[in-house]
């Protein structure tokens, strides 16, 4: 246990629930025993006040475990009518009095101008007024994508844990799911569990946007002394100060040289401020005003998190600071080429600091 009666696990999966309060689709990949990587889900759940939902791969199984959490159907319906009641000026209990008296007819179009007014999509609006839960799970598996947006802005989905069979085949199909759902809702804690070794396997022929997804989340429950492919197993379940596996991987390529030891300090904030917070840069070099900044896939998804970076990148120039992005997935698999463009750098500002 760790500090305050808190597990090192634990504040790993706060870390990761850091990056998506900030829209950045994550998933924790829980390299060791199933079983553990199950009960270390449940229990952080808990801990941070609801289940935690383990299951396979399968979409129905899915919706059918998120329609059977107590009171979640229900939940959706109040804050459904909540939402519409608001954009009738009525009250939810007054709503809920007027669709009592409907015929199947009136109701089935009046679910629908609900639906609008609580900016869902029309048929999981009328399958939650109209409908049983059976119906509800029916149009989550056929409108997954909508379905679990309405869902999540209508009452936050349950921490997400994909755990069956742990061979090739099924890592493969699970992860190709629980990405799609990150990258659906950001905000939703999903993971899965894995052993390094099949992650190993699923990263020769997976693409370089999900390698850097997964690789982002490791979180390595193997026993002390497990043999693991030097390229997963970076000390994920301790990041210090870092902010995902890429920059902690990259400070440690760092001190392992000679060259460029002690060189740059990580997440290091400025004294100058950016939005609302400290201006912070991944891996600064003060003496030589160098900025390293590691950027996963998620800095790429949207027009916003571009402008962000540009806009980050602006302000540290007007600082005085030369910028180098690099991708977190070349972190791993380019690392010579990241290292070799960092050392270029390094020499540019030399000269200018000898100048």
């Amino acid at each position: 246990m760790g500090r305050g009666g808190e597990s090192t696990e634990w504040r790993v999966l706060d870390r990761h629930r850091a990056r998506r309060e900030q829209s950045i689709p994550t998933v924790t990949v829980m390299t060791g025993d199933r079983a553990t990587a199950e009960l270390l889900w449940k229990g952080w759940a808990a801990r941070n006040g609801g289940p935690g939902l383990v299951f396979e791969r399968e979409l129905a199984r899915l919706t059918a475990s998120l329609v059977g959490v107590p009171d979640f159907v229900s939940r959706l319906r109040s804050r459904f009518l909540r939402q519409a009641a608001r954009d009738h000026e009525t009250t939810e209990a007054e709503l809920r009095a007027r669709i009592t008296g409907l015929g199947p007819a009136q109701l089935h179009d009046f679910a629908g101008r609900l639906s609008l007014a609580a900016g869902c999509d029309e048929e999981f609006g009328r399958a939650l007024i109209c409908g049983s839960d059976a119906e509800v799970a029916r149009v989550f598996a056929e409108e997954f994508s909508r379905s679990l947006k309405d869902a999540n802005r209508l009452a936050d989905l349950p921490p997400l844990l994909f755990s069956g069979r742990q061979d090739s085949a099924w890592f493969g199909a699970a992860m190709r799911t629980a990405i799609e759902v990150s990258r659906i809702v950001p905000s939703v804690h999903v993971g899965i569990t894995g052993t390094a070794k099949i992650m190993a396997e699923w990263k020769l022929t997976a693409s370089r946007h999900a390698v850097a997804v997964a690789s982002e989340g490791v979180l390595d429950l193997e026993p002390s002394g497990t043999e693991c492919p030097p390229d997963i197993t970076t000390s994920t379940v301790d990041l210090g100060m870092a902010r995902s596996v890429a920059e902690l991987r990259l400070h440690e390529q760092l001190q392992a040289r000679s060259r460029t030891r002690d060189l740059f300090v990580l997440n290091a904030k400025l004294r100058e401020s950016f939005g609302t917070a400290a201006l912070e840069v991944d891996l600064l070099c003060e003496k030589l005003k160098l900025a390293i900044e590691v950027d996963g896939y998620h800095h790429f998804q949207d027009h916003e998190a571009y402008r962000r970076d540009r806009r980050k990148d602006l302000r540290l120039q007007q600082l005085g600071y030369m910028v180098i992005r690099v991708l977190a997935s070349d972190v791993v698999e380019e690392r010579d080429y990241v290292l070799s463009a960092i050392d270029l750098a390094i020499v540019g500002r030399e000269r200018k600091h000898d100048d």
